[in-house]
């Protein structure tokens, strides 16, 4: 059974870190982004971390500055 882990802050260098280290325990990973155009950012830093994520990162914008982010 793969359990999925929710990081923040996905493109902070420990939450890369944590990311790649989730991965290759085998779980699923959805991480939070403050813009979009950080998603290809947490990408670059999982490969460079020596991980093929494929379809187990998911990435999503967070908005702090509304209720709904």
């Amino acid at each position: 059974m793969t359990t999925e882990v929710l990081v923040t802050g996905g493109s902070g260098f420990l939450a890369a870190h944590v990311i790649v280290r989730l991965l290759e325990g085998g779980h699923s990973v959805r991480t939070t982004v403050r813009s979009r155009s950080r998603e290809a950012d947490v990408r670059a830093m999982v490969r460079a971390g020596g991980v093929d994520a494929e379809d187990r990162l998911t990435v999503v914008e967070a908005d702090l500055t509304a209720d709904a982010g």
